[in-house]
C-alpha cells in the first residue's frame, strides 16, 4: 500500500499570512476584534503555505490558543497598568 505523500508545494504558494493580509486590507466591517483574532492565527500558522495546513495543524493551534490567557478589557493593559488616568477632582 502506498503511504500518503505531502503535496508538492509551489515556491509561490500563498501562506496563511499572505491570505490574511489581503483579507484584512479588503475588510470594511465594523468588527474591531477581527484583526486581533486573525493575527493570532497568523502568529501560530502564518508562515506555512496554505495548501500544507491539515486539520491536525488547526487542532494543535487551537490547543495552544486555549492555553494562552484571554485578553479582555478590564481597565488594564496586558502588563497590568491602568489604561486611563483618573480624572482630576
Amino acid at each position: 500500500m502506498n503511504a500518503p505523500q505531502e503535496p508538492a508545494v509551489d515556491a509561490a504558494a500563498p501562506t496563511l499570512a499572505d491570505i490574511a493580509s489581503q483579507y484584512l486590507a479588503a475588510y470594511d466591517g465594523r468588527d474591531d476584534s477581527r484583526p486581533h483574532r486573525i493575527g493570532a492565527w497568523v502568529r501560530l500558522l502564518g508562515e506555512r503555505p496554505l495548501v500544507t495546513l491539515s486539520p491536525d495543524d488547526i487542532d494543535s493551534a487551537q490547543a495552544r490558543l486555549a492555553q494562552e490567557p484571554a485578553r479582555v478589557y478590564g481597565g488594564l493593559d496586558a502588563d497590568g497598568k491602568p489604561i486611563f488616568r483618573r480624572k482630576a477632582a
